[in-house]
């Protein structure tokens, strides 16, 4: 049994613990980018109005300073089923519930992802952000993400 990840026209996406994924075919995985060259996905909510929407805007504007390109694409499993496939080299997203994330984690992680929360620590549910890459691209992105000026 495994997890399956897919939307139309995209593909179908498969992990199991311990098993890697699939993407089509047998042996998908993260793309290898640097920073500089690396293309991120987030979420935020969709209520301009909000707090978290304006912070995470801030942020967008200090990371996307730094990378090619931020894209914000819809659902965060996606998103992570996304990063697993080597579509985008990173992501992270504030305020996600368990359902939101944890068939794309498992994604990230069996196709050799790095997935941790803010601090950098493994990400556990419940954990105010989520930010997963390709590996080597997470302690960069997390020291964009730590940046005071862009504080989420």
């Amino acid at each position: 049994s495994g997890t399956t990840l897919g939307s139309p026209g995209s593909g179908t996406t498969l992990g199991s613990p311990g098993s890697g994924t699939t993407l089509g075919s047998p042996g998908s995985g993260v793309a290898e980018r640097a920073l500089e060259r690396a293309v991120l996905v987030t979420g935020y909510s969709y209520s301009e109005r909000s707090a978290q929407a304006r912070a995470t805007m801030r942020v967008v504007s200090r990371v996307l300073a730094r990378v090619r390109a931020v894209r914000r694409v819809g659902a965060a499993a996606l998103d992570l089923a996304n990063v697993a496939a080597g579509r985008f080299d990173g992501f992270w997203e504030a305020g996600l519930n368990p359902w939101d994330v944890a068939a794309g984690i498992l994604l990230v992680q069996e196709a050799g992802g790095r997935v941790s929360n803010g601090d950098g620590r493994p990400y556990r549910y419940g954990d105010p952000l989520v930010v997963a890459t390709n590996g080597p691209l997470q302690r960069p992105l997390l020291g964009l993400l730590r940046d005071p000026r862009a504080r989420m």
